[in-house]
């Protein structure tokens, strides 16, 4: 099968979607496809080394707001008209928006992966830009989609509204459990916070995003530390414009001595902060997958996260982590009880690593989304209407 994955960044720091993409995209290629990654140099250029078995072509982004790109149009031109199936990741931008229209002029199907988009809390946000938008682009592009691509049920649930009818499947992120076994060393991470790395560790990994929850997070994680003095907080991740209201809540409830702001951590940082977290904890607002909660599971990292993280009912149902509701004295009850009863850690440390190593292999969510992709051809090629979603 030849196909195409569109995404306009690959940087890092643009969070879990770009994992999600390069993962994919390599793991689809294991399986013997012929896979094109098309993406933009948009915040900087990933390592894609180990992407060997992946055409990746990495255009020139000329125009930052909307990631305007020409060489990725001509790419997009080149490549479309070859490709039994297009995958889009994201929305919003030129190169998703163009990627569905070359894809609609050549009559070649096109598979939409929102990455949390669709959500109505964000489409709550910057709501008249984005009526526009969609009025004169985005509408024309969600209609024609062929499939539309979940991660959770829940997201696709929540998304019904704006998916115009059109098909629509559900398969999770993936794990890489063979790298995560070798990069999660325990030491390494508490060794370069001084003084805090003897105490008890909370984490919180991930963009500094105003939908993560940090009005929750900090305030409870004060009221823990009544009862659990020994607590240090590190917030690792790099800032997406909320930055300054975290260091001053930080400020507020006077814990500037107890809280370290490391920036965005690598690959190997992250795992083994995770390593040596006793417990970490994500009180979004809204969140699609959460690719950072599944690595914090798959290293056995004790988790509490909030019931707004769209992947709660899987979680819960296999004890894998707490889950509350995104108010503060639920967190704060949580974390004291977590972090004061070693029998509760190791049980959540243990459901989680067996949870997460056992279903989300990304060798399997490949296989898992081959299997939606030829279906979806074998109906076009039959001509059969999509099924209602």
């Amino acid at each position: 099968m030849r196909v195409l994955q569109i995404i306009p960044s690959l940087a890092p720091s643009h969070g879990g979607p770009t994992f999600v993409a390069m993962n994919l995209s390599k793991a689809l290629a294991d399986r013997g496809h012929q896979v094109h990654l098309l993406t933009t140099d948009r915040a900087g250029m990933p390592d894609v080394g180990w992407l060997d078995n992946v055409d990746v072509r990495i255009s020139k982004e000329v125009f930052a707001p909307y990631s305007y790109s020409p060489d990725l149009s001509k790419n997009l031109q080149e490549l479309v008209p070859q490709a039994d199936l297009v995958h889009i990741h994201g929305l919003y931008l030129y190169p998703t928006v163009q990627a569905a229209r070359i894809a609609r002029r050549h009559d070649v199907p096109y598979i939409i992966r929102p990455a949390g988009a669709l959500d109505p809390y964000h489409l709550g946000r910057k709501v008249l830009k984005k009526a526009i938008f969609d009025y004169f682009v985005h509408n024309d592009v969600l209609r024609n989609a062929t499939a539309f691509h979940f991660t959770t049920g829940i997201e696709k649930d929540i998304s019904l509204p704006r998916i115009f009818g059109n098909e629509s499947i559900v398969v999770p992120n993936g794990l890489d459990v063979r790298k995560i076994e070798l990069l999660a060393k325990p030491g390494q991470f508490r060794s370069r916070l001084g003084g805090a790395a003897a105490k008890r560790l909370v984490l919180f990994l991930g963009r500094i995003n105003y939908k993560k929850g940090f009005e929750i997070l900090i305030p409870a994680f004060a009221e823990a530390m009544r009862n659990v003095p020994d607590l240090h907080l590190v917030i690792a991740g790099n800032d997406d414009g909320h930055l300054p209201a975290v260091r001053a809540l930080i400020e507020t409830h006077g814990l500037v001595d107890h809280v370290t702001l490391p920036g965005f951590l690598g690959t190997n940082e992250k795992f083994e902060a995770l390593a040596d977290a006793d417990a970490f904890v994500l009180p979004s607002y809204s969140e699609n997958f959460a690719n950072a909660l599944f690595e914090a599971l798959a290293c056995g990292t004790p988790s509490i996260i909030s019931n707004k993280v769209n992947s709660w009912p899987e979680i819960a149902a296999a004890g894998a982590a707490v889950v509350i509701d995104t108010k503060i004295e639920d967190l704060s009850a949580a974390l004291t009880t977590i972090l004061l009863d070693p029998s509760r850690r190791s049980s959540l440390a243990s459901r989680a690593k067996d949870f997460a190593r056992s279903n989300y292999d990304w060798a399997n969510i490949a296989a898992m989304l081959e299997t939606s992709y030829r279906a979806i051809l074998d109906r076009l090629q039959s001509q059969q209407p999509p099924p209602t979603s």
